[in-house]
């Protein structure tokens, strides 16, 4: 199930959502379309945990920074990352 979406303009966001919901509840397999989504997207992403520990990257990111966060990066106590989080 897709969480709710918080929107300034309701009538027009619910209505898309509604479509969005609809086309998504047709795919057999919704985690294999969010993966695909995460590994092939031209967009570099990490996901973190609560801790600030990298779980994953994908390739987009790696392409970008030539690596992952190393496994004693901590997105939490990075003193210029940390300001945004």
């Amino acid at each position: 199930m897709i969480p709710p979406i918080r929107t300034t303009d309701p009538p027009a966001a619910l209505n898309e959502l509604g479509d969005v919901r609809r086309r998504l509840s047709a795919i057999a397999d919704p985690a294999a379309l969010l993966e695909g989504m995460f590994a092939f997207a031209p967009v570099a992403f990490q996901i973190y945990e609560a801790s600030g520990h990298c779980l994953v990257t994908n390739q987009a990111f790696r392409d970008l920074f030539g690596s992952e966060p190393p496994p004693e990066y901590n997105v939490l106590e990075d003193d210029i990352a940390g300001l945004h989080c």
